[in-house]
């Protein structure tokens, strides 16, 4: 597998092409739909998984062929024919779009690793496909580690940043060292999320800003 670049793409609003109906064409593409895309699906069939999300998805029931590929930003080949897949390749490399191969990682563009997902905050793990495996037990210890209240919190340091940024605008430094200031108390941040939720965590955080000297 040759060396990868890591990168989280921008796909609100962008059409994306999954070719396969399966359970992992419903998993590509329920994660495309997770990030915000517009999603085409092909297939001659679809898993009750699509189905229960047609009106959030494109379905085209029907075979595959090149004109799927119109307007697409990005594509997923996903069916079990292997003939399918790679025309799917071959279609979406000669316009120049990008392409990820479920059934052989190296015939496509890039790989869709293992994540979780809290809010903003988005942790993937991947090991170039050489063992899928593995990453989905890093992926499992990382959900144990990173509860849902990393959401809030992050959603905080975001709300909390953009306030700084608006109240300082020509002075970068005492808006690092605030939001270093809320993350050394990320800890009590987190249990007062668990304990008493959202709102109490961002007066304390807000709290805790308004102590600091200027």
């Amino acid at each position: 597998m040759p060396k990868l670049y890591p990168v989280h793409l921008i796909l609100t609003g962008r059409l994306c092409l999954v070719v396969g109906g399966g359970i992992i064409g419903a998993r590509k593409a329920l994660g495309l739909l997770a990030a915000g895309a517009r999603v085409r699906v092909v297939s001659l069939d679809f898993c009750d998984g699509l189905r229960s999300c047609s009106h959030e998805l494109e379905l085209i029931e029907a075979a595959y062929c090149s004109e799927h590929m119109d307007d697409v930003f990005l594509a997923v080949a996903a069916t079990d024919s292997r003939q399918v897949n790679a025309a799917v390749v071959s279609d979406a490399r000669d316009r120049r779009i990008p392409v990820n191969c479920a059934d052989n990682q190296q015939d496509g563009d890039f790989i869709v690793p293992a994540s979780i997902r809290r809010g903003d905050l988005c942790i993937s793990v991947s090991t170039g496909s050489a063992s899928p495996g593995l990453s989905m037990r890093i992926k499992h210890d990382l959900e144990a580690q990173f509860g849902d209240e990393f959401a809030d919190y992050v959603k905080i340091l975001g709300e909390i940043r953009e306030l700084l940024k608006a109240a300082r605008k020509t002075e970068q430094s005492p808006v690092d060292s605030a939001m270093a200031a809320l993350l050394d108390s990320q800890e009590s941040l987190l249990s007062l999320l668990r304990s008493d939720g959202y709102l109490a965590a961002r007066h304390a955080a807000l709290q805790l800003i308004e102590r600091l000297p200027e």
